[in-house]
């Protein structure tokens, strides 16, 4: 019996690992620079850069986690998290390219671009054309038959052809549904 496991891009969780550190050790020294200061407006809006840095660090690896489930499919079920537990009896469709929300934060949409921003002023192209700021991602989406909805994120890992092409030979000996789009 064939079983298919998700691969996660290791380029995501290190750009999310490398980016945390970056910002954490950015407002370190920010912190270490206002030390002395003793004006107390500045001291508070250091504090309060700090709280939303952290902030922004936990939501980015908390919607990571929580976006990206390890999954594994084999021909009798589909697992997520190694404990969600879905028979293909049950799927009442697949919808191999739809689109969903995805869950950063706008903190981090601000982020994103201030940064872009910057690269763009040293360099000799326009990168806000490149930045990808939409929310609606492309996902497959599984419609259970007791009206459960999972998605599967396309950019979260870098066997999603594999993946689509797993669920469609699956769905084909089910004789379930499979539509591109809701």
């Amino acid at each position: 019996m064939q079983t298919i496991r998700s691969k996660r891009k290791i380029t995501t969780i290190v750009l999310m690992f490398s980016g945390s550190i970056f910002f954490l050790a950015l407002d370190a020294l920010l912190v270490w620079a206002m030390m002395e200061e003793e004006e107390l407006y500045r001291k508070i809006f250091v504090y309060v850069l700090t709280a939303m840095v952290l902030w922004g660090i936990v939501e980015t690896i908390f919607n990571y986690v929580k976006y990206s489930p390890s999954i594994e499919i084999d021909e009798e079920k589909i697992i997520f998290n190694g404990k969600d537990i879905y028979y293909w009896e049950n799927i009442e469709s697949i919808h191999l390219h739809t689109k969903k929300e995805w869950g950063y934060s706008m903190f981090m949409v601000f982020l994103i671009f201030i940064v872009m921003m910057g690269i763009s002023l040293f360099s000799h192209y326009n990168s806000t054309e490149s930045v990808d700021l939409e929310r609606k991602r492309r996902a497959i989406l599984l419609c259970f038959k007791d009206e459960k909805r999972k998605f599967i994120f396309h950019r979260q890992y870098s066997n999603t052809p594999e993946i689509i092409s797993f669920l469609q030979q699956i769905m084909a000996k089910q004789r379930n549904v499979i539509t591109e789009e809701p």
